[in-house]
């Protein structure tokens, strides 16, 4: 289970875990075993101690499998990247090329370390 992972990658125990975010150590132990499902409230509480994400806490990513990856970067993040503190504005061009270079970038990355192709 992902949050017995998160928790040994941690090096924290099931009391400290439940100490953090208000619960028991055995509702912890029932939530790795997967006899008892966390809810809403719980899992942000979880995702906050661990650092992540709720959807790596709930297995829907590959974040293991790509640790090392690039993070993938919004239009957004790349455009404040861009901007200079005088002008809010950059070409369509300028931007087009700068994302296309930042997704070549990272395909070489991924592939020198023996990743998986993406649809770049």
């Amino acid at each position: 289970m992902i949050l017995r992972e998160l928790r040994l990658e941690k090096k924290v125990t099931q009391k400290e875990v439940g100490d953090a975010i208000g619960m028991a150590e055995s509702t912890i132990s029932l939530y790795e075993s997967g006899k008892r499902q966390a809810d809403y409230e719980t899992l942000l509480k979880l995702a906050e101690f661990f650092d992540c994400t709720l959807d790596h806490l709930l297995g829907r990513d590959a974040l293991y499998a790509k640790k090392d990856a690039p993070a993938e970067l919004s239009d957004k993040d790349i455009m404040f990247a861009l901007l200079d503190g005088d002008s809010d504005e950059i070409s369509d061009d300028v931007f087009n090329e700068v994302k296309a270079f930042a997704q070549f970038r990272a395909e070489q990355k991924r592939q020198e370390k023996g990743g998986a192709k993406s649809d770049v």
